[in-house]
């Protein structure tokens, strides 16, 4: 039997979070006046079983929802909308991964600069086109690791209020940095 093979490539990913957002919309504004908070808890509850169950859309999904707040219903909260992101592009998702390509570049910069780049680029057949895919991902698997990311303690979290801050920020920025020296190992090995 043969072993199916999802694209996770940017555009698959991105026309799947775009149909996503549009059905999700749709969904709610259909919902009448009073039925509006339902309406939401039950999309959003569907959505949060399918990131735990490893659907990265739906994990960068979450992500969105996160940064943009949805009206009365879900507050603004970065710190969840970071983790949410991280988690989808670990996972393989190659728009989170282009998302985060800001975030990312210091680190893919640091990873490029060392002395053994080509030895290691052989090895790991790491070209032009895909470096920032296989070096972004294993990024995001360090960050993930380093800060004992995971979709079940995530979605239990209870729902607050938490904007972008620079103390939030360096919470993810200490963990890219402790994450370059053991995604180089993993290149080397």
């Amino acid at each position: 039997m043969e072993e199916e093979f999802e694209d996770l490539s940017v555009d698959a990913c991105r026309k799947k979070f775009m149909d996503m957002r549009k059905s999700f919309q749709k969904t709610f504004q259909k919902a009448d006046f009073l039925a509006k908070q339902e309406t939401f808890n039950n999309l959003y509850d569907k959505i949060c079983i399918d990131a735990v169950e490893g659907d990265v859309i739906a994990q960068d999904f979450l992500a969105y929802l996160n940064k943009k707040g949805w009206g009365d219903f879900l507050p603004v909260n970065m710190d969840a909308s970071m983790r949410w992101q991280i988690l989808s592009a670990a996972n393989g998702n190659g728009f989170a991964i282009e998302k985060l390509t800001i975030f990312l570049s210091f680190a893919i910069d640091k990873i490029l600069a060392v002395e053994d780049i080509r030895e290691i680029a052989e090895r790991n057949d790491i070209f032009q086109e895909n470096y920032q895919y296989i070096i972004g991902r294993l990024i995001c698997e360090g960050i993930v690791d380093e800060l004992h990311i995971n979709a079940r303690d995530m979605i239990k979290e209870e729902t607050k209020h938490q904007e972008a801050s620079p103390k939030i920020m360096h919470v993810f920025d200490n963990a890219r940095e402790e994450s370059i020296p053991r995604v180089l190992k993993f290149l080397r090995s």
